[in-house]
């Protein structure tokens, strides 16, 4: 991957903008992904462990594409549909 990209979205809602950007572009294309990090949360009962994003209203994707070319394409999908961005 060429270019490295990140983008800004609702928190709580990084999934769901990866998926969009998945259905956007090509695998060939770009590569999206939300960075995770296991979090174990103690109880008097149990221990319960979840992955969680590290950085929480984030979505990261590198490409292959030029950076006008792929910052025009995902600001026109997201903006004429209902997305998180």
């Amino acid at each position: 991957m060429n270019n490295w990209f990140v983008f800004r979205v609702q928190i709580g809602e990084e999934y769901k903008a990866c998926e969009f950007l998945n259905k956007l572009y090509d695998k060939e294309e770009s590569v999206e992904f939300v960075p995770q990090v296991e979090v174990v949360t103690k109880n008097s009962q149990s221990i319960r462990k979840e992955l969680t994003p590290t950085f929480p209203g984030y979505v990261f994707t590198g490409s292959i594409l030029k950076e006008k070319t792929f910052v025009d394409l995902a600001y026109l999908y997201a903006r004429f549909s209902k997305c998180v961005f």
